[in-house]
């Protein structure tokens, strides 16, 4: 039974009525119990639901960082690969050895 399914009666007394009192509603304890109870279960998978969505959330975003990773491990490798003469094995340029070690360094970010 659902909240706004619930109906009011008039709980007045004979006693209330000559005191001036017009009226007086109230439910009935049975029915407010059911609609408190469904309530709670409603509530309670809305939570459970809530809790699936957070592990899923908290997967991707783990999958999402080993990826991010990935990627920039393999610009590093690139970096270092373009960086060495083919002729003497000694890196070409200062620039590649900053960009190397930039790449690392923003692989380390999503370890």
């Amino acid at each position: 039974m659902l909240c706004d399914e619930l109906e009011k009666f008039d709980a007045t007394s004979n006693a209330e009525r000559s005191a001036g009192i017009e009226s007086r509603y109230a439910y009935d304890a049975d029915e407010v119990d059911e609609a408190i109870a469904e309530l709670k279960e409603v509530a309670k998978d809305a939570c459970l639901e809530r809790d699936d969505n957070q592990n899923v959330i908290e997967e991707l975003d783990s999958e999402n960082r080993r990826l991010k990773r990935a990627l920039w491990l393999a610009r590093a490798n690139r970096a270092m690969a373009e960086s060495y003469s083919v002729l003497n094995d000694v890196p070409t340029s200062n620039r590649w050895a900053k960009m190397l070690n930039k790449l690392k360094t923003k692989a380390e970010e999503y370890k």
